[in-house]
């Protein structure tokens, strides 16, 4: 893909940023891929470096200033690769046969094992019980931490909270959510 898709029209400058990034990508491209799938395999790596680039065309299209762009563009890469790997460690810890019972609809739970049926419903259940008993704010930070996987500042900011709060709320969510009913 060329430069000009990512031009509107008359924007010199944007094509002079853009004929800098591209000699940038020749150079850097392949490092950043390399180092984005050791840290987090195949499946994610280009799209973290494809990423990557459009952040900096963005920044260096609103005038910022980036005097050592290969650390930049490692560092970026880096913590997007983190980011990706945080995300990944939050999902629930599922065995195969648990992932392909959710892919069914919702009445029909099938498990290679009879007995494997009743411990998944009793899981989902338990889940959803305790789902009800969170109050308005502790599913909302649960929505944005755990779904939409923002940060902790995000969140205070989202709901207008202190950062500490935040992590108070997220907190008494998590206890409250994965609690054992007695």
């Amino acid at each position: 893909m060329g430069i000009d898709v990512l031009l509107n029209k008359n924007e010199d400058k944007s094509r002079d940023t853009l004929l800098g990034v591209e000699a940038l990508v020749e150079k850097y491209h392949s490092s950043l891929v390399n180092k984005a799938k050791s840290m987090v395999g195949g499946a994610y790596a280009e799209e973290i470096v494809q990423d990557t680039w459009l952040t900096f065309i963005e920044l260096k299209r609103a005038g910022c200033q980036i005097h050592s762009q290969k650390a930049w563009l490692n560092k970026a890469v880096i913590n997007k690769s983190i980011n990706i790997i945080k995300r990944e460690s939050k999902l629930i810890s599922m065995n195969e046969d648990d992932l392909m019972a959710l892919e069914q609809p919702h009445n029909v739970i099938m498990c290679a094992q009879p007995e494997d049926n009743c411990e998944l419903f009793d899981k989902i259940k338990q889940l959803e019980s305790n789902w009800m008993r969170l109050t308005e704010h502790q599913k909302k930070a649960c929505e944005y931490k755990f779904i939409y996987g923002y940060s902790n500042l995000e969140i205070s900011e989202l709901m207008n909270i202190s950062v500490v709060n935040s992590r108070v709320i997220l907190s008494r969510a998590k206890k409250r959510l994965f609690q054992q009913s007695i």
